[in-house]
């Protein structure tokens, strides 16, 4: 995969993904927002008051452990909370390119096909501990690749290996593309809240407000970029009629 540096035609169709992106945001600002308000905001409070962690450093052992279930089970709950957000963005992205109304959340719970989320959640996540623990480079190739699989699991109706299969495949026509709108767009927002800790000092209630601002307005505009792009390189790079769809398959 060699990205190289960004002509004017990959500059041009980042522009036309972010307008897009910007579009959608204005048409359903009281969806998405109100949204990652229920779904992922929980969470960022969790974040930010350094819950989703488990310290066990001078603790009794019984307290330790029970530290670290807690931590588990709320990091377990805030990836199903993010599995199911990104999942009501492609739904509404969907619903925007048909110029319909905002899905409702329950229709999106019923829809999403949660076991192939899951498990590409997971693959997701092993492939880029696997990269970064070779170093930052294969890490970021990694992260690269797989970027696109969760919105392809929904989309295009695909089990978790054919949507990382695909993802990569994308990733490969246009490497430039995706590094412009989702891989240094998400390395930033992840970034973000620590350095402005930093330049503002570490204090809970900084923090958290943070997290929250990032959460409603940057973190739900880049998950529609990311839904954008996909269906970008969708349309631009067809897929072969097989039997990789979800339905057709079994895990």
């Amino acid at each position: 995969m060699n990205a190289g540096p960004p002509d004017a035609t990959v500059l041009a169709q980042a522009r036309s993904i972010y307008r897009d992106a910007a579009a959608l945001y204005r048409a359903h600002t009281r969806a998405v927002i109100g949204s990652a308000t229920v779904v992922l905001v929980p969470f960022a409070l969790l974040d930010g008051a350094g819950l989703l962690t488990a310290d066990t450093r001078d603790t009794h052992p019984i307290a330790a452990v029970i530290l670290v279930m807690i931590a588990v089970g709320t990091s377990g709950l805030s990836g199903l909370a993010s599995i199911f957000y990104a999942g009501y963005l492609d739904h509404t992205a969907e619903a925007w390119r048909e110029a319909s109304p905002a899905p409702m959340r329950s229709h999106v719970v019923r829809a999403l096909p949660w076991r192939h989320l899951v498990v590409a959640s997971l693959a997701v996540y092993f492939f880029e501990t696997v990269g970064f623990a070779l170093f930052v480079v294969p890490g970021l190739i990694a992260s690269t690749l797989v970027c696109l699989t969760g919105p392809l699991v929904v989309s295009e109706d695909l089990d978790a290996r054919h949507a990382l299969r695909r993802s990569a495949a994308l990733v490969r026509r246009q490497p430039t593309l995706v590094a412009i709108t989702v891989v240094i767009p998400l390395l930033i927002e992840g970034s973000l809240a620590d350095f402005a800790g930093i330049l503002l000092g570490r204090n809970v209630i900084i923090e958290i407000g943070l997290e929250v601002i990032i959460t409603l307005f940057l973190a739900s505009f880049l998950g529609i970029v990311e839904v954008t792009t996909a269906h970008h390189l969708q349309h631009a790079y067809a897929q072969e009629p097989s039997a990789d769809r979800a339905g057709d398959t079994q895990e």
